[in-house]
């Protein structure tokens, strides 16, 4: 089974999710060997979706007969790549990503509560909870060191010195005491 991994024409500059999660879907199927494409002039057996830009490219590939496969929900934090509205406190499916999904014949989902709002949504196509893939390899000490890619993603300088905060940053005094420790 090869599949076509469907990616935009034009790579959307801050689709930072949707760019990472293509790249985690590749790396996995790399991990595996299993050989998939970016080209919808190669050969492929299936076509997998990680956004969907138009009704109609999933309407072809279905027309081609090639089962279609779907990441959603993956990505709802990029204005660009989100399938779902955020109305009163309220997540909705945007009316055209649900005739996608509907179509679909597998949607992964993220996690348990993503596939309730889907099916809540009136998703008929079967969904399946699929965790986010990790590359491991990006991890690997030889990749971090080779690759700069701490450098890349943060615009850092390698001599510098670097407090990364997980969570949210609240102002306390504790952390103006941590700001003074550092600058002195």
């Amino acid at each position: 089974m090869k599949p076509l991994i469907y990616a935009r024409k034009q790579q959307l500059v801050g689709a930072y999710e949707e760019n990472r999660l293509r790249k985690s879907i590749k790396g996995s199927l790399e991990a595996v060997n299993i050989k998939y494409t970016t080209s919808v002039f190669d050969d492929y057996d299936l076509v997998h979706f990680i956004n969907i830009e138009d009704l109609n490219k999933v309407h072809d590939a279905k027309r081609g007969g090639y089962p279609v496969v779907i990441s959603a929900l993956y990505c709802e934090t990029e204005k660009q790549s989100a399938m779902t509205n955020l109305k009163e406190r309220k997540r909705t499916v945007k009316s055209h990503i649900k005739k996608c999904l509907n179509i679909a014949d597998v949607v992964l989902v993220p996690g348990k509560k993503a596939q309730e709002c889907l099916e809540k949504a009136g998703i008929s196509s079967r969904i399946e909870v699929f965790p986010l893939p990790i590359n491991f390899k990006r991890f690997s000490p030889e990749f971090i060191h080779n690759n700069h890619s701490f450098e890349k993603y943060f615009g850092a300088n390698k001599n510098e010195t670097f407090i990364i905060p997980c969570g949210f940053f609240l102002l306390y005094v504790c952390h103006d005491v941590v700001a003074y420790i550092m600058y002195s």
